[in-house]
Formats: C-alpha cells, structure tokens, sequence
C-alpha cells in the first residue's frame, strides 16, 4: 500500500514526476487504490495541462521585445 501512497505524494508535490500508480486489479477496490484511480485520471492530465499552460506564457513572454515595451 505505501508505494501507490509514494507516488502520489511524490506526483502532487514535484512538477516533474508524471508516473500513473499502477493498480493492481486483486486490490483496485481498496480505498487507496480508489483513490490512485482519480489521481491518474484527473489529477496527472490535468497536471499535464497546467504544465502546458504555463510553457506556453513563458514562451509568449519570451517573446516580447523590448521595442514592444517602449514604442
């Protein structure tokens, strides 16, 4: 039980990690591994999108010119 709890934890704090908690079917009604159903079906996409989001300002900031500051 303390590796799906791993790596949740390990997913909600640190941006970089994207690793699904495999579930193991014997188990997929305990409450935990419930619970890593919804972290890898909602929280790491939506993750995902957060990350795609922010790239996208940064790249758009990146973008400006100084001149588009000035003029």
């Amino acid at each position: 039980v303390s590796d799906p709890i791993y790596v949740m934890e390990k997913g909600f704090r640190d941006w970089d990690y994207n690793f699904e908690v495999k579930i193991n079917p014997h188990y997929s009604n305990d409450e935990v591994f419930e619970l890593a159903k919804l972290y890898n079906q909602r929280w790491l996409p939506l993750k995902a999108q957060i990350r795609a989001h922010r790239q996208k300002k940064m790249s758009e900031k990146s973008e400006i010119d100084i001149d588009d500051i000035l003029l």
